[in-house]
């Protein structure tokens, strides 16, 4: 089965989403993304889309439970299905559209296998990675263990299997502990029986104890019954004695009463609301004499203030001009330095009209007169190109003279130069000759290659050892194909393997026969049970006996007393056969295990014999082997390397004969460059050709070659330079009439400019340049002039001109003339008055809302007396009082009846709380009945009557108790029903205890049966498997997996490429890792073969390997593709561009 498509409609953290899976050759699909992006998210999709979602499941934190759903497109070679898996109760497979589809519609394309096999087998992550390397760390010395739990993806068999010897042995074992279960169970049902037979009673013991225990009851009940009496009385009189007080108390309050009887009852408050009043017609007098003359004088001081209304009303007229007079104060000084200023302005502008003899006039006419701003720029123009043009004159005019030199120098040089030729031929010979390379390094090196392959021959031949062979022996020599010898190997190891588990499990056998034999032997020395062949025997000397007694033979007496003896030893016997049936039964159980555990050791035996003779007809055949190929005494585990050492011998043999020939054809061909080579010297006109070797004349061909096309560049350079520098000539002379042209122009331009500037025509064009400075200087200053008369003297004095008519237009609407004041003092008079004014004012609105103040608080003070007294009139109408002193007595006396009247109801709830139930009239009878005097000594006495009687109960209790424990323990007990109860329990829990310690044996057995069985059928092809696995993903460093034979139990070890051997605690964590890595996939590898295929999920498991071994890894889940889908889950990104690298863009990715 594999996927085509995944649909994550409504799952975790996603939402109608979709994954394809398009098929190919190499079915590898890499899904890449980060922390948190649903990597396994998805793998729990893959387990609940296959085998339905959990009723609690931990993706519903998006979408509610109920409305999860996933789906997928899955095929089965021509058979696919899309379906869709819900959350429900029943029913839970859809077809998209909705329809229902039957719970076993999976079942085609899973195999029949469910959730967890999948999970285990077809799922592994990193941790499980780094488990199960842990895990096969921990059972190194268990091969069995490792294939197993690494085949199964079941991790620490061997701490289940520990844990069921554990459980096993706690439950039962031949030596007996009371912390095992049986021995415990067996105790108990000791001790129960022991119970059981103690639990008789007679009739006479129970009937003295059931009387004892009636008459002790009797009198318990009279004792109780004179304590009840005796607690009635004392009762009584404590309660005399407790409400006596009160009774009295109560009488001495009604007497009160009565005389308060007229008495006008008044509220609660009245009292206070008295006292309140008093203090409060109190305070208010004394308080309104002092606001009464605050009054009088606040009116005085009023009438004394006057103000000056026509003054404040012009009070922001006059601080309006008195901050214009602030701000106008600077301007006098300001505009004496503008006129100096401007003097000195005026001076400069007169020194520079000078120097160009030009005649001062007023600022407005001078600014008129100045050139314009266009004819000054173009003045500057024209003095900043002058130099540019001259220069340009002067070097167009150079440049002419020296090109013409140069041409002249190029047609000498030219004519003096005369062309040599050389044919193609000789460039051809010479680069033939020169591919050669040195020739006395070419036969060198050839000389060194032929000796390189001789010795390696050598040592490859040397590397064969004894069996070593020449050359064409090893060629022709036929032996088996690798795979047919390691074929051989695994077969030769399954037989060594089945020889020494067939001997280990002998030794256990025997050993377990040993232990049978001893636990019979044991046994009947313990129990000496009688069986039933004694019976018979001892039956038979019986009726031997009595064959004598009955023929009444000479010796009638001493015959018929063996007789006896011999029947009441065989009756003895029966007896006692009857009474330990279950020894027997169980001596008996342990002599059949002993005959099935005999039974097992020749079983065994039988077959080690035949596992050793078929090891022998093996070693037999492969000697023979051997011997024809001339290899006597080659092992069968060096075989494979052997042949590999001798096909290194034959392909290095191979090699050398190629390096013999490619020398002599090396040789061949510096002979025929040579030759050729002097030939052709010949033919180009070399007058002496060298006599000596290809080197010498490569040297001649070379210099003659040099020289020919050093000429010949040194022609066509000179020819191409001429060229270029006569065109150069002719764009040099139009270079200087140009500039000629632009030199005249400009000449004409400046002076016409001179002219409109007003300047002399002789000025040069730096003597212009300053005119064009002082033009500028003039025209800045004057118009500054003008700008500060302008803009700061005359808007000064137009200030303080408007300021002055401002101060006497005030002035005048005040009636304050200024009588010759500047207008700056008159506006700081003003400010003055002004002040002075407000402050009349405020202090005389002050005093007016003083004086509101103290009127308003005189009549409040005036209201509260009045309300003080209001309060005080309904008290005296009420007690028909007129006066505040006869209405506080009045008070007074209501208030105390109204404390009588509350004590009177406190003391009669009192009295009522303690009577017992008792009417007050019942109380005053008891209390004149009781002598009051004595009620103490009364009381003392009956207390310690009742402690009398209290002690009496105590010991009567006490004795009625003992009496019935004894009759419950000889009669009325239920010991005999409790100890067959335990007796029972005890049988229930020896039983469950055998039963468990079967189930728990038999589990731990077959677990161990389990893991050899899957050593002997799998160990061979899936440690091949392995091997080449391991190999590639430790990249070399371990050439293959071996098994150690010789040592008990068998271990697995890994071999380097040396043929040291490291065993699996002497690995790496990651190399231990790999190595489960390894099994896993050739035991996935071979189940594939024998069952349904279905996707391998792999989810980082390359979290700790570089990326060499990473890459590896990837090969090996590559190779896996090839047989069944593989989806490989990382967030590392990386792994997509290795991964592409590794395997080729035909893989598919997929981003989350």
């Amino acid at each position: 089965m594999r996927f085509q498509r995944l649909d994550l409609l409504k799952f975790g953290k996603f939402s109608e989403w979709s994954l394809e899976f398009p098929g190919s050759a190499t079915d590898f699909h890499l899904i890449v993304g980060p922390n948190e992006a649903g990597k396994s998210t998805l793998r729990a999709a893959i387990l609940d889309l296959l085998f339905g979602i959990p009723v609690r499941s931990s993706h519903g934190f998006l979408h509610p439970l109920n409305e999860l759903k996933l789906g997928a497109s899955v095929s089965n070679g021509e058979t696919s299905l899309d379906f869709v898996r819900i959350k429900a109760q029943r029913q839970t497979l859809r077809t998209p559209a909705g329809g229902v589809l039957p719970d076993s519609a999976l079942e085609p394309f899973l195999g029949g296998i469910d959730r967890d096999f999948f999970d285990r087998m077809f799922g592994l992550d990193h941790l499980r990675l780094v488990e199960g390397g842990n895990d096969i760390l921990n059972a190194e010395s268990d091969i069995g263990r490792i294939l197993f739990q690494s085949a199964a993806g079941v991790a620490s068999l061997g701490t289940v299997r520990d844990q069921l010897a554990a459980e096993a042995d706690k439950l039962w074992a031949p030596r007996k502990s009371g912390e095992r279960a049986y021995y415990a169970a067996a105790d108990q049902l000791e001790l129960a029986n022991s119970a059981l037979k103690k639990a008789s009673v007679r009739t006479k013991v129970w009937a003295d104890a059931n009387n004892a225990v009636e008459t002790l009851r009797e009198s318990l009940e009279a004792a109780r019954a004179s304590w009840r009496e005796l607690d009635m009385r004392r009762a009584r009189l404590e309660r005399v004695r407790r409400l006596t007080p009160l009774v009295d108390a109560l009488g001495q309050n009604d007497a009160a009463l009565e005389f308060l009887k007229e008495a006008i009852d008044l509220p609660e408050d009245a009292a206070q609301a008295l006292s309140q009043a008093e203090r409060d017609i109190a305070r208010a007098e004394a308080v309104l004499k002092i606001r009464q003359s605050e009054v009088t004088a606040t009116r005085e001081s009023l009438s004394a203030i006057s103000v000056d209304e026509s003054l404040l009303s012009a009070e922001q007229r006059i601080a309006a001009l008195e901050a214009r007079r602030v701000r106008y104060e600077p301007y006098a000084r300001d505009i004496e330095r503008r006129k100096s200023e401007i003097q000195a302005l005026q001076g400069e502008v007169r020194r520079a009209c000078l120097q160009l003899k030009w005649a001062y006039e007023a600022e407005e006419d001078l600014l008129l007169k100045l050139p314009s701003l266009l004819i000054r720029r173009k003045l500057g123009d024209l003095a900043r190109k002058a130099s540019g043009i001259e220069q340009a004159l002067k070097a167009a005019d150079s440049s002419e003279r020296a090109k013409k030199a140069d041409i002249q120098s190029l047609e000498a040089q030219f004519g003096g130069l005369s062309e040599v030729k050389v044919t193609a031929g000789l460039r051809a010979a010479l680069r033939k000759a020169q591919s050669l390379g040195d020739p006395a390094q070419a036969q060198e090196k050839q000389r060194v290659l032929v000796e390189k392959a001789e010795t390696q021959l050598e040592a490859a031949l040397r590397a064969l050892g004894v069996w070593r062979k020449d050359f064409e022996g090893l060629s022709k020599l036929q032996l088996p194909s690798g795979e047919a010898l390691a074929h051989r190997l695994r077969e030769r190891q399954n037989l060594d393997a089945q020889v020494k588990s067939l001997s280990k499990d002998l030794s256990e056998q025997i050993s377990a026969v040993g232990e049978a034999e001893l636990r019979v032997n044991q046994f009947a020395e313990l129990r000496h049970p009688t069986t039933y062949a004694m019976v018979a025997q001892a039956r038979v000397l019986r009726d031997e006996k009595w064959a004598p007694v009955k023929q009444r033979t000479d010796d009638f007496e001493t015959n018929a007393e063996q007789f006896e003896s011999a029947m009441r030893e065989a009756d003895t016997l029966a007896d006692t056969h009857l009474s330990n049936v279950e020894d027997v039964t169980e001596l008996q159980s342990r002599k059949d295990e002993l005959e099935r555990q005999q039974h097992a050791q020749t079983r065994l035996e039988q077959q080690l014999d035949a596992a050793k003779r078929q090891l022998g007809t093996f070693s037999a055949e492969w000697s023979e082997l051997t011997t024809a190929a001339g290899l006597d005494g080659l092992p069968l585990e060096d075989a494979s390397d052997w042949v590999r050492k001798k096909d290194v011998a034959i392909e290095r043999g191979h090699t050398l004969l190629e390096v013999q020939k490619d020398a002599q054809s090396g040789l061949n061909a510096l002979g025929d460059a040579t030759q050729e080579l002097r030939t052709l010297l010949e033919e180009n006109g070399v007058a002496q050709v060298s006599d000596g070797d290809l080197s010498a004349l490569c040297i001649q061909a070379e210099h003659l070659i040099s020289e020919a096309d050093g000429v010949k560049g040194r022609r066509d350079a000179l020819n191409g330079q001429l060229v270029t520098a006569r065109q150069a000539y002719v764009a040099l002379q139009d270079d200087l009439t140009e500039a000629r042209k632009e030199a005249t122009s400009w000449a004409a331009d400046w002076a016409s400019t001179l002219s409109n500037a007003g300047l002399d025509a002789a000025y040069d064009t730096g003597t212009v340049e300053g005119a064009l400075e002082l033009i500028g200087a003039i025209e800045e200053k004057a118009r500054k002039v003008c700008q500060i008369q302008a803009e700061r003297i005359d808007t000064m004095k137009a200030d303080l001109s408007l300021f002055a008519e401002d101060v006497e237009a005030l002035c005048d609407a005040i009636t304050a003339p200024l009588d010759g004041q500047e207008p700056a003092e008159a506006v700081q008079q003003l400010v003055i008055k002004a002040q002075l004014a407000s402050q009349a004012r405020k202090e005389g609105e002050r005093l007016t809302a003083a004086l509101r103040a103290a009127e308003q608080q005189v009549a409040e003070l005036e209201t509260a007396k009045r309300e003080a007294e209001a309060v005080i009139e309904p008290l005296k109408a009420r007690a028909g009082v007129s006066t505040r002193e006869a209405l506080a007595e009045c008070i007074a006396q209501s208030d105390e009846k109204r404390r009588l009247l509350e004590d009177a109801a406190r003391l009669r709830r009192e009295l009522t709380a303690g009577a017992d139930g008792q009417s007050r009239q019942d109380i005053e009878a008891e209390i004149a009945a009781a002598n009051l005097p004595e009620i103490a000594t009364d009381i003392a006495a009956l207390s310690g009557d009742l402690m009398t009687v209290v002690e009496r109960q105590g010991t009567l209790s006490a004795e009625l108790a003992t009496a019935e424990s004894t009759l419950t323990a000889i009669g009325g007990s239920d010991a005999a029903a409790q100890a067959e109860g335990q007796r029972q329990e005890a049988l229930s829990k020896m039983a469950d205890a055998a039963e468990r310690y079967v189930k728990v044996f038999t589990a731990a057995r077959l677990l161990r049966w389990s893991i050899d069985r899957y050593r002997q059928d799998k160990q061979g092809p899936m440690l091949v498997k392995a091997s080449a696995i391991f190999a590639e993903l430790t990249q070399g460093s371990f050439e293959r997996l071996v098994v150690d034979f010789d040592k008990q139990p068998m271990v697995l070890e890994g071999r380097r490429p040396d043929g040291k051997h490291v065993g699996i605690s002497g690995m790496s964590d990651g190399t231990r890792d790999q190595l489960f890595l390894a099994l896993r996939l050739a035991a996935l590898e071979i189940r594939l073969e024998q069952a349904s295929k279905l996707p391998f999920i792999a989810d980082d498991l390359f979290i700790n390997y570089d990326d060499a071994r990473s890459a590896a890894g990837l090969r090996a889940l590559a190779a896996l593709a090839k047989q069944t889908q593989v989806i490989f889950l990382t967030h590392h990104p990386h792994m997509e561009a290795l991964a592409r690298d590794t395997l080729g863009n035909s893989i598919n990715v997929v981003h989350l």
